[in-house]
């Protein structure tokens, strides 16, 4: 009965609390550069779907064949059957997905190298490499499946747990990330950085706070390393039948999860203390001191040819630079802007590329803007430049080199495939020099022995130079070096390294036959360098930290290298000179790496190694009395074998191929199940909830019997939202029912965002019963209806900014409830009005908590309204234009951070209308106010004729009307302080104490008639007295003098409560310098 219970109350309470807002709407925005999206293709397999468009049609394949192979390993890990197939939807780059519609605002924000899903939707792109695509597909699945593990899958299941299962972060990140890789060189290097630098971070909930997927990733590494892997399982399953996570580890684990926590630090730091003198000091080494704050990463360097020069790019969260010192004086300047701060998104860090001119002081920046590859050479004396689009073929260009003045040389991906390209510039020609399904990356023109080559790394595992289309052989080996001899018709490809267990990276050509590279055979990226001639290979690092990026000129003495060190991105200068012993070898490279990997020697022969043959000596024969017996023959039941034979060929024999991958069998790809997909609509979310906000704009008619603004009573809202797959259109219904029955309101809007134009059709009705006058008998009441239709335009300019066309058909019709002879006779108004309105819209605000956002926003509108008749009933009254109303206004905000947790909020509001049928506006009060007030004390201009009467709020201290006007202009100052955060209690797993906040505030206001607030046109310097007030005789007006500007000030409480965000408000208004009593204001939402 309580799950029944729960469900009910989850579907009660549940609210969007963002759609309380005040009703200005904001927003971001996703943007469609291309119609690549029109078209999607549909494959599935026994446990997935996959979804691809145009010529993604590759890296689909390849995500099918890994997804299956990798989805009985980490089943098995958590020991979970999912009821529904996953569905993977594939992106041919990163920039592809961020223009996606799926998951829209913050529900889609992401971070670099993590996997996004939504409910059993994952999406993969491909970045030119295979192993880097079948990690985004292992985080994908684990995520998905530690959701339906969590959270369940039903309805029933997902409302229940999620308002009774509240785990810190680093229980689910650091699961998704240990399924991907259960310990790796990356995230060693991370939390043996964090160990080293900040001391607070051997307490593990410290650590979890900041980084909660370094924290988590390593606890399971030491629970796997110390308990055995089969308790991860166990461990979740108890988590979300028991909800008490300390319960769970001491049920499991026999331990109390505060000792586990000492044990976690104690496993890591001896490790990492007994190693930290092994390395090279890192104070020794030269740093530059480059343009990047702290945390912003350098995306690339590239030493000039002549030494003199390091050219480098730095992407801070999407804006990108790119800067040219000189090394000699250590001058430098930027030479390249591009993009914007996008920290929604993942950042794209591999652009722009960078290639020095061999012999000017050129250097040439490849760069993507708007989905437009461009290529801009520019001399770095005078910074003049010429630019040119790239051949639209090339979907990703991964490294770019000089071979001549006017070639170069790409590694690039063409329909799903990275390869090795010859480009000409002055004829925008290509020609491929490897077409295969390998990953050919980091490609460099060099002149070795005489002639041209590319020395490049790829994943390949043969020397074929031939077209080959991937099948069943999928490009997982690791990375070796390779030289590409000839760039003509007759290449010949050389392999240069030969380690299966680790990858080489970014070679470097030093000369006389020397590369420099990186490998991580001791458990840390360091620098190496391999004779091509001689095949000796040796160190040239010793570092604690993973080297990011490595460049030298060649014949240079010296080195560059990145690498991340105490939250920053550091680049020294290096000397190029061998180490006296090899690299320290970490635990990780002890436990993942073997000695004996080989280093090929290219330009020689390859010589057979005879077996030795195996000879037994008498004294390792067995002792036996007996002869030795006849060799006979094994024991087979050949019916169970035929009979299981014939099953698996039965079933599998046309699914699964020969080929095998850790020991894994590979499925096969057949075109011929590949459909069309189809549009597949789901119910999204459905809401119930109590509210009084107002819908589609809140524009109240003037006409009518009462002047006043109409209170919207509390309503019980039901609202359901029905998405596509890819949610390119969504369609969106409600119904509200006020708790009096005084009436009904419902909606239904229709959004295709599709294509770069987003579209919007909506309507909405509204049907309400109004008492005008409660003191006659019998009562007289006023029937309102309401409808509006819609139609809007959006044109996003990028994810922050968008221009917005609206225009609106809205019908108001008012008549008396029949009671008796006068109100069967009153007359009905009928108002037609058809408005056109233009917005520009900022916002790159987020939200850091609870109301508690920080960033700015911002809108610009204008408006024209034109009423106008059409009846056809009661004879032809047709009249184009019975009025005309203009509005233009701005809607500001900005949100500062303060006390880390805390956020001031500052708003500037301000609109005007003018015309023959103006908007009356009313100063006073807060928006969603629950018992709202109605100050009539202030007077409206005699014989005025307005269109439509609006609140505009915040001004707390009064009444609502303690201003009015056609003309309004306000501003708030809010502090924002969450408490238990504030005092270090933000794990807390009460919501309300969780988000409980106290703020104080400042609002200030004016509204107006006419020109300005002195204005004669202003009744709120008039007064008129009546004598006696019932049948005047005598009526005198009389003009006193009171301050426009009204100001309120207070302080305020809010929290969560059931799902929803209540405030409670307590404010003094000052009005003529004379501070009035104190009110209490009780509202719903947030913000402002």
């Amino acid at each position: 009965m309580n799950r029944y219970y729960i469900l009910f109350l989850g579907l009660l309470v549940s609210t969007a609390l963002s759609s309380q807002a005040i009703n200005t709407e904001f927003g971001k925005n996703r943007v469609q550069y291309h119609d690549d999206f029109d078209s999607w293709t549909r494959y599935e397999t026994e446990n997935f779907v996959t979804y691809w468009y145009g010529k993604s049609r590759n890296i689909a394949q390849a995500t099918i064949q890994m997804a299956e192979l990798d989805h009985g390993e980490i089943q098995a890990l958590l020991e979970h059957t999912l009821s529904d197939k996953i569905e993977v939807i594939v992106y041919i780059d990163i920039n592809d997905l961020k223009q996606s519609n799926i998951g829209l605002e913050e529900a889609f924000t992401n971070t670099a190298g993590k996997t996004k899903i939504v409910g059993t939707k994952m999406f993969v792109y491909f970045d030119g490499n295979h192993l880097n695509l079948r990690k985004q597909i292992r985080q994908g699945i684990t995520s998905v499946y530690l959701n339906s593990i969590l959270f369940g899958s039903s309805l029933q299941e997902i409302v229940q747990n999620a308002l009774l299962l509240n785990l810190p972060s680093w229980f689910g990140e650091g699961l998704v990330a240990y399924g991907t890789s259960t310990w790796d060189y990356e995230i060693d290097d991370e939390l043996r950085d964090l160990l080293a630098h900040n001391k607070k971070y051997k307490d593990f909930n410290k650590l979890a706070k900041d980084h909660p997927r370094v924290a988590g990733h390593s606890m399971w590494h030491f629970i796997s390393t110390v308990y055995g892997s089969n308790t991860i399982a166990n461990l979740i399953y108890l988590t979300r039948i028991n909800r008490k996570l300390e319960n769970s580890f001491l049920f499991i684990l026999g331990e109390e999860f505060d000792d586990i926590k000492v044990d976690w630090f104690t496993f890591y730091n001896t490790n990492y203390n007994s190693e930290q003198k092994k390395f090279e000091a890192t104070a020794e080494l030269k740093q530059l001191k480059l343009k990047n704050k702290k945390g912003v990463p350098v995306s690339h360097i590239r030493q000039s040819p002549n030494g003199e020069y390091l050219a480098y790019a730095i992407n801070d969260r999407g804006k990108e630079r790119v800067y040219v010192r000189n090394l000699i004086t250590d001058e430098e300047k930027c030479i390249f802007k591009n993009g914007h701060k996008n920290i929604f998104q993942a950042s794209d860090y591999n652009y722009p590329l960078l290639a020095w001119h061999p012999t000017r002081n050129e250097l040439t920046i490849l760069y993507e803007r708007r989905d437009i590859t461009k290529l801009r050479r520019i001399n770095v004396k005078s910074e003049e430049y010429e630019e040119q689009l790239l051949t639209e073929n090339f979907q990703r260009v991964y490294s770019i080199d000089y071979r001549t003045d006017d070639d170069y040389v790409f590694t690039a991906a063409v329909d799903g495939f990275s390869d090795i390209f010859l480009y000409k510039s002055k004829n925008r020609n290509n020609r491929r020099l490897t077409e295969d399904f390998y990953d050919d990356l980091d490609g460099q023109v060099i002149r070795y022995n005489g002639e041209d080559a590319v020395l490049f790394r790829s994943n390949r595992t043969e020397l074929i130079l031939e077209k080959r289309r991937i099948d069943t052989i999928l490009p997982l080996d690791e990375f070796d070096l390779y030289l590409l001899k000839g760039l003509g018709d007759n290449r010949e490809l050389i392999q240069l390294t030969d380690t299966p267990e680790f990858s080489e990276k970014m070679p470097v050509y030093l000369g006389n036959g020397q590369i420099l590279y990186l490998a991580e055979k001791s458990g840390v990226l360091n620098s190496y360098i391999l004779d091509m001639d001689t095949g000796e290979n040796f160190a040239v690092s010793n570092l604690s930290r993973n080297i990011i990026l490595q460049h030298a000129a060649p014949g240079s003495e010296n080195y560059y290298v990145s690498f991340y060190d105490d939250g920053s991105y550091k680049v020294f200068e290096k000397p190029l000179a061998s180490l006296t012993s090899s690299p320290h070898v970490t635990a990780l490279g002890r436990s993942q790496f073997n000695d004996n990997q080989t280093v090929a020697i290219p330009f020689l022969p390859k010589e057979e190694k005879e077996k030795p043959q195996l000879t037994i000596s008498e004294g390792m024969k067995f002792q036996s009395p007996f002869d030795d017996p006849p060799n006979l023959e094994p024991i087979i039941d050949q019916g169970d074998t035929q009979r299981s034979e014939e099953l698996f060929n039965k079933y599998f024999k046309d699914y699964y191929s020969e080929s095998t991958q850790d020991g894994k069998r590979i499925i096969k790809y057949n075109p011929m199940r590949a459909t069309a997909s189809r549009l597949k609509f789901r119910l999204a979310d459905f809401t119930t909830k109590l509210d009084n906000e107002v819908l589609f704009e809140g524009l109240e008619s003037y006409t009518g019997n009462d002047k006043e603004l109409t209170n919207i009573p509390v309503g019980i809202l039901f609202k359901g939202t029905i998405k596509d797959l890819f949610e390119d259109y969504q369609i969106e219904v409600g119904l509200r029912i006020p708790t009096n029955f005084s009436g009904y309101e419902y909606f239904a809007t229709f959004d295709n965002n599709k294509y770069l134009w987003d579209k919007r059709i909506a309507f909405y009705r509204r049907s309400e019963s109004v008492v005008t006058n409660p003191e006659l008998f019998p009562v007289s009441r006023e029937k309102r209806h309401t409808f509006l239709g819609l139609y809007r335009l959006k044109y996003p300019f990028d994810i922050y900014r968008s221009v917005r066309f609206t225009g609106t058909l809205r019908l108001d019709k008012y008549f008396q409830v029949a009671t008796d002879a006068t109100t069967f006779n009153a007359p009905a108004v009928n108002e037609k009005r058809l408005s056109l309105r233009a917005e520009y819209v900022f916002d790159n605000s987020f939200d850091v908590a609870v109301n508690i956002k920080n960033g700015t926003r911002y809108k610009f509108f204008a408006e024209v309204i034109n009423q106008f008749n059409f009846e056809l009933t009661d004879g032809v009254n047709i009249d184009p234009s019975e009025g005309i109303t203009g509005v233009f206004g701005v809607d500001a905000r900005h949100y500062i951070p303060l006390f880390k947790f805390g956020v001031l909020a500052l708003r500037a509001s301000a609109a005007s209308s003018v015309g023959s049928n103006r908007i009356v506006y009313f100063l006073g009060g807060m928006e969603n106010w629950i018992f709202s007030k109605f100050d009539e004390s202030i007077p409206l201009p005699p014989g005025e004729s307005f269109s439509y009467k609006v609140l505009a709020p915040h001004l707390r201290g009064f009444d609502n009307n303690v201003r009015n006007g056609n003309t309004f202009a306000l501003t708030n100052v809010e502090l924002r302080l969450p408490v238990f955060r504030f005092l270090g209690f933000d794990h807390n797993h009460i919501s309300f104490l969780r988000n409980l906040q106290l703020t104080t505030f400042f609002d200030a206001g004016l509204a107006w008639y006419g020109i300005g607030p002195d204005s004669e046109d202003n009744p709120l310097n008039t007064v008129t007295i009546e004598s006696p007030p019932d049948n005047p005789v005598v009526s005198i007006e009389a003009r006193y003098f009171r301050d426009p500007l009204v100001m309120g000030y207070g302080f305020g409480i809010r929290s969560t409560l059931l799902g929803y965000f209540l405030k409670f408000d307590y404010a003094w208004g000052i009005d003529t310098g004379v501070r009035q009593e104190p009110r209490l204001y009780f509202s719903l939402g947030m913000d402002f």
